[in-house]
């Protein structure tokens, strides 16, 4: 959670100095822990939609599901803080969006229906997350698709990518 925030902290921040697409971003981030947050609240276990406690330890880790991204995106060639931040790329920030999106969507759906416990949750978690995340890299290997977004700056590019990712996120999860 920890390193989400300071994560997003920095989108707040340049997001102002510059006036980029780091927009897209932290409005995705937003609406993912609302979309957590519902999912949660109608959806998940009994105890779980019964305890203010089991809610919030379960938006904690959807929170720090979203913080690990940071370090997921660098392995298919996207870097929010680089390409978005940086070099002001809005292409990325819609692939960037949509990455955050699906990985949510991957969490919120593993919160899904009755669980003997969160460790269940944690390895369906690691079990949609990684079939995502290696589905995305294969997808982008094989359609070169990150080139475009990130040398070519192709914001239609962009956006199907980011459809792609919430996509799967939600067949996933």
């Amino acid at each position: 959670v920890f390193l989400w925030g300071r994560w997003l902290w920095q989108c707040i921040h340049l997001c102002r100095a510059r006036g980029n697409g780091a927009t897209w971003i932290n409005v995705s981030a937003g609406v993912t822990l609302v979309i957590i947050y519902l999912l949660l609240k109608h959806f998940a276990s009994h105890d779980v939609r019964d305890s203010t406690e089991y809610l919030f330890f379960y938006m904690v880790m959807g929170g720090a599901v979203l913080g690990i991204a940071q370090f997921l995106f660098p392995l298919v060639d996207l870097i929010p803080r680089d390409d978005v931040l940086e070099r002001g790329n809005h292409a990325a920030a819609y692939g960037a969006s949509g990455g955050i999106l699906g990985l949510g969507l991957c969490y919120a759906g593993s919160n899904m229906g009755d669980g003997p416990g969160w460790w269940v949750v944690v390895f369906c978690v690691v079990l949609a997350g990684g079939t995502w995340l290696l589905s995305w890299i294969a997808y982008g290997r094989i359609t070169g698709i990150m080139d475009s977004i990130t040398v070519g700056r192709d914001n239609a590019t962009g956006i199907r990518l980011a459809g792609y990712l919430i996509g799967s996120g939600l067949i996933l999860g």
